[in-house]
Parts: structure tokens; C-alpha cells; sequence
């Protein structure tokens, strides 16, 4: 029988802990960059909020395109699902989205030594 290995979220991903973007994203050489990370998780925040692409754009002052491409990873993890007119990203299931935002708040301060801050 395989063993099957989950990783541990209260350890850093640095010493083989749980890491969004290798473990839930299967995206492998991404993660090298803080505000990526950052910015990963203030598009979450607008997701878990009800905000629309749009209006997370202009709040973090990033391009539409850009918070849509995050967007689209949270719902190719199935974290999220994505809708149409007007452009939308929603939870995929709610009741979990409260454990999701803990697992990369805690995940953040674990890999880069100091808490998530929303500046």
C-alpha cells in the first residue's frame, strides 16, 4: 500500500511543511517571491469578502488581469468557483473558507518568519 504523506501545516515550508503553491496548487516554481505570496492572499480576503475582480483590483491597486489570473488559481485548486457579467470569484464552499483563510495566514507567516499584515 502507498503511504500517503500529508503535509504539516504548523511547520515551515522551508523544512517540509505544507506551501500553497507546491502541495494544493501543484504549481512548483512559484513561491520565491513575498509579494506574490502577499498579494495571493489579499485576492483571497476580496474573494472570501464578495468583492468583484474589479474592486479588489482598485483597492490592492493591481491590474484586473492580474487579480483574475490569482483568482484563477484559487478555483483550479477548487477552492473557488469563477463567474461571468459581472466578473466574480465566490468561495467554493463557504463554510470551509474560514479554515482556508487560517491555513495561508498561517502558512505566510511560517514561510516568511513574520505575520500577514494588511497594510
Amino acid at each position: 500500500m502507498e503511504e500517503c504523506n500529508i503535509p504539516d501545516k504548523t511547520v515551515s515550508p522551508r523544512e517540509g511543511g505544507w506551501d500553497f503553491w507546491n502541495d494544493e496548487a501543484k504549481l512548483y516554481c512559484v513561491g520565491y517571491n513575498g509579494q506574490i505570496d502577499y498579494d495571493l492572499i489579499c485576492v483571497w480576503l476580496g474573494v472570501v469578502d464578495g468583492q468583484f475582480n474589479s474592486d479588489i483590483a482598485k483597492r490592492l491597486e493591481l491590474s484586473d488581469q492580474y487579480v483574475e489570473l490569482l483568482q484563477s488559481v484559487f478555483c483550479s485548486v477548487r477552492w473557488a468557483n469563477y463567474g461571468t457579467s459581472p466578473r466574480g470569484c465566490w468561495p467554493d464552499e463557504k463554510e470551509k473558507a474560514a479554515e482556508k483563510t487560517a491555513d495561508l495566514l498561517r502558512w505566510y507567516e511560517l514561510k516568511w518568519g513574520e505575520p500577514f499584515s494588511k497594510d
